[in-house]
């Protein structure tokens, strides 16, 4: 039987696992995915859908509670975005898997980042009762002695003290490097996964502290136990009282006491690289991230616990995606004892 050539599989393109395939059968697995036109199915969908609420309730904020916006923050933003946007344009980039989820999943990380620090901002302004006495109450029920824990605190070594610093202080470079580790190594339904968690958590811990909130262990106990409050105090103190009304991007700071987002930031971070080359120095560096979290962040452990459930909700209510099935090359037509292979829709190739 002589020989016949292979059809050509036509125009190529990077699938989300890395692999070059014909763009009409990632145009016919799209086709064939029941949940492909859920907003709701897919996670970086569901993070756009809450950025995209995010900047909504900041409009309506601003304009009801005459807020100002640092005019150059925004460009500097507006800038950030172009650059990242750009590469988007051109087909190279744009078809190309690994890269455009990368820049995708960076530009929403940008906006949301803002939107999110604004609308922190906005609850605070609220000023309910602060409740550190309920939060330190409900320390001690569970068997933490503030007094105990600033002496060990102070026994630390310098290097320790160093170390656990850069761990509370690395939540965003981490951030900055999962999508990137994620992205352009191939495991985008991985970072898409991570971005809905992220975004959904971050959005319900704002949302949980605007009721709750409290001014943090430093502030509370301050010259009792030796402790100086945090040079975040005087935002969160101004805030408060409505002596800062404007918005600065460039100079906002973390203010939310109950729940911790770095306790939730810390599972959140971990979990993203489980199972990747990543993973062993990912868990150890947010262990250190949250063990820092009550002794450097002065969170009360009531924060640190709560914001641990919130993250582990949101890994259980979105796991990561099951490994795809492996695909065999059909085989070459002629050739005795070969059977066609089935596809993922279950039809002969």
């Amino acid at each position: 039987m002589p020989h016949l050539p292979r059809p050509s599989p036509g125009p190529l393109a990077r699938g989300p696992s890395g692999r070059v395939v014909p763009r009409a059968t990632l145009r016919r697995q799209a086709a064939n995915d029941p949940f492909a036109a859920a907003p709701l199915a897919e996670p970086l969908r569901l993070a756009a859908l809450l950025t995209a609420l995010t900047l909504a309730a900041d409009a309506i904020g601003i304009v009801l509670g005459d807020w100002h916006l640092a005019g150059r923050d925004l460009a500097v933003l507006a800038l950030a975005l172009a650059s990242l946007g750009t590469p988007l344009l051109l087909p190279r980039y744009r078809h190309d898997a690994r890269i455009a989820v990368t820049l995708r999943c960076a530009l929403l990380l940008l906006v949301f980042q803002a939107a999110a620090a604004c609308l922190s901002y906005l609850l605070i302004a609220l000023a309910p009762p602060l409740t550190d006495a309920r939060l330190v109450a409900w320390d001690a029920a569970i068997g933490l002695d503030w007094r105990v824990l600033r002496a060990r605190q102070a026994a630390l070594p310098a290097w320790m003290g160093g170390a656990l610093q850069a761990a509370y202080d690395s939540g965003l470079p981490q951030i900055l490097a999962v999508v990137l580790i994620l992205g352009l190594g191939g495991h985008g339904d991985r970072l898409r996964g991570f971005m809905g968690r992220y975004v959904a958590v971050t959005l319900a811990v704002i949302l949980l502290s605007a009721p709750i909130p409290a001014a943090g262990a430093f502030k509370h106990f301050g010259p009792e136990l030796g402790l100086a409050a945090s040079a975040d105090q005087w935002h969160f103190e101004a805030l408060r009282d409505g002596r800062l009304r404007t918005l600065a991007l460039a100079s906002m700071q973390g203010l939310i006491s109950m729940p911790s987002l770095h306790a939730a930031m810390a599972v959140l971070l971990a979990h993203a690289l489980w199972r990747t080359r990543w993973a062993a120095p990912a868990i150890a560096l947010n262990a250190l991230m949250l063990a820092a979290t009550p002794v450097l962040g002065g969170h009360y452990l009531v924060d640190v616990l709560a914001g641990v459930a919130i993250a582990l909700l949101a890994i259980a209510a979105m796991p990561h995606p099951a490994p795809p099935p492996h695909r065999a090359l059909p085989p070459r037509p002629g050739r005795r004892g070969d059977t066609p292979i089935h596809d993922q829709t279950g039809s002969p190739p």
